[in-house]
């Protein structure tokens, strides 16, 4: 399984010029102890290998080529839904409670799945290029702030549900 790990990443590093594992980490926009933990595990991320797979397969690269900014645009997106959908705890000055909220991270990544899957969407309707797709999605999420929330609140129930799994992960 080692040598599959070690291939992975070296294909990922050819793909997108790295000279280092370091190199590679900030391109994908990773902690630099990423790929440490990937060797130890004995495994590539699902979705990495499914983009090393979409490369091999000949595949337009349009979509392998937009991820990294793709994920950087649902990662502030879902920050702001992410503070829409707590901001009431937040506030509240019930520190204990709100640490306990905070400290798992496990409803902030379902929140960022969504945030990319509807800037993705917005791309796809409208031609879009990621920032404008991203922009877009905010000034929607922004224009009534209450509505994102409840919303958000609705999908992030809705995928623990869906997912029973998850309430045992962290």
């Amino acid at each position: 399984m080692q040598g599959s790990v070690d291939t992975a990443i070296t294909e990922l590093r050819a793909f997108v010029g790295a000279q280092s594992d370091a190199e590679l980490a900030r391109r994908l926009e990773l902690d630099k102890s990423a790929l440490t933990a990937w060797r130890s595990r004995g495994r590539v991320p699902d979705r990495y290998q499914r983009f090393l797979d979409q490369v091999k397969s000949g595949k337009p690269l349009q979509e392998i080529e937009v991820w990294p900014s793709l994920h950087s645009a649902g990662h502030r997106v879902a920050l702001v839904r992410f503070t829409l959908l707590r901001q009431e705890l937040a506030l509240s000055g019930k520190v204990d409670q709100a640490m306990q909220v905070f400290k798992s991270l496990r409803p902030f990544w379902l929140v960022m799945y969504r945030a990319v899957h509807d800037i993705r969407t917005k791309m796809v309707a409208l031609g879009a290029e990621v920032q404008t797709a991203q922009a877009l999605v905010m000034q929607d999420d922004l224009r009534d702030p209450l509505a994102t929330a409840n919303r958000v609140a609705a999908q992030l129930a809705e995928d623990l549900r869906d997912n029973p799994n998850l309430f045992n992960f962290d």
